[in-house]
């Protein structure tokens, strides 16, 4: 049963209750079985700031901790305040109210919170060490729209990318209903981490970050992570062009590749410490390639970029090539779960790093998820 039935057919008010791979669980107090670890967790949650936070919190307790586990593991203090440099509040109040019920609900300490929301910076060694310095920076993503798709409809598909052992941590996919103006939106990733990586809002606008080490080494660390500013675009934006209108307003901490589609138009915005560009394709290209490197005019990027098959350079050159072989007026939504499915030893760009995908439709308001090791997709729609 798609995961959108399931969270109809309960209705708005009965968190904390947990929706695994599809399925019900009737077991109020949040905790979570372990066994079946690359299963997406749903939760919907309705209310203030602090009442969603609280709602997760009770829902999430255990696997957030587990979460914690993991990252004490690696843990340092670099880690801990990469994504948060002076921690809660990180001054954006939404995410601050949040926070707070997260820690309410769950128990856990605001330094705890932290600790696990730099799960992923603690073991960017590891991740050196696993694969090399060309994988130093991963995710891909291809929007196909216009003279590539049936009806011209946008589809974009999109690969989350880190070490392989993350997949024991879980997903979770949070479906926000906040008070007051902002929009309804949805976002995906380890349990009790809030940085923003993927996601879409009510409105159907879709947004991924890709990493951009490849464009620039440029770090500000007095700058709030570029994660926790893609916030503003989830709870404001109701089209492309106000997504990147809210971008080109914000400091970026360091290089990043945010891609942003709605119904009709999809932009690759290279945000840089310095300079920041927004490219897009018309729909007679039909289609729109982001890996880890900027591809504006003039950019000089780091040599390591075309450092291998599995680099920037290589996994973006492999969804061009897919991407020109689509018929014209032929791409539908198997044809992107195919491309963004396609390995890098058979041409493609996903490898053994990438633990889950997404192929967004903004026009239905849906994404299609599908995470390591699980063979069928999961459909979520608002």
């Amino acid at each position: 049963m798609p995961q959108s039935q399931v969270i109809n057919r309960i209705g708005l008010h009965l968190l904390p209750v947990l929706l695994v791979a599809g399925c019900m669980s009737s077991n109020v107090q949040g905790e979570q079985n372990h066994d079946d670890a690359s299963a997406i967790t749903v939760l919907h949650l309705k209310g203030t700031w602090f009442e969603m936070g609280r709602q997760y919190g009770k829902a999430m307790a255990k696997p957030m901790r587990h979460v914690l586990q993991y990252a004490d593991k690696c843990a340092t203090e670099a880690s801990d305040h990469y994504l948060l440099p002076n921690g809660f509040p990180c001054g954006i109040d939404f995410i601050d109210r949040f926070a707070e019920g997260v820690s309410a609900g769950s128990g856990l300490s605001m330094t705890e919170l932290m600790r696990i929301n730099g799960v992923e910076v603690a073991y960017g060694n590891d991740l050196l060490k696993y694969f090399g310095p060309e994988a130093a920076g991963q995710c891909s993503a291809l929007a196909l729209f216009g003279d590539k798709t049936q009806n011209g409809q946008m589809i974009y598909g999109r690969n989350y990318d880190w070490l392989p052992t993350f997949s024991e941590l879980g997903f979770v996919l949070t479906y926000f209903q906040p008070e007051g103006s902002e929009l309804e939106f949805a976002t995906i990733n380890y349990p009790g981490c809030f940085y923003l990586t993927t996601g879409m809002n009510s409105a159907g606008v879709f947004v991924e970050l890709n990493a951009g080490i490849f464009a620039s080494a440029e770090d500000n660390p007095k700058i709030l992570h570029n994660a926790w500013a893609l916030w503003h675009v989830l709870t404001q934006a109701k089209n492309t062009d106000q997504a990147i209108k809210i971008l080109n307003a914000l400091p970026s901490r360091s290089a990043y590749i945010i891609g942003v589609a709605d119904s009709r138009k999809s932009v690759s915005f290279e945000w840089g410490c310095h300079k920041s560009c927004a490219l897009s394709k018309p729909n007679s290209t039909g289609f729109l390639a982001m890996t880890n490197h900027f591809v504006q005019p003039g950019w000089q990027n780091l040599p390591i970029a075309d450092g291998g098959k599995i680099s920037s350079v290589s996994r973006r050159c492999a969804i061009v090539r897919l991407a020109e072989k689509v018929p014209p007026h032929s791409a539908n939504l198997d044809t992107m779960k195919r491309i963004i499915s396609t390995t890098v030893d058979s041409g493609g760009a996903m490898w053994d790093g990438t633990l889950f995908q997404v192929v967004a439709i903004p026009e239905k308001k849906e994404m299609h998820i599908r995470c390591r090791g699980h063979e069928g997709w999961e459909q979520f729609t608002f």
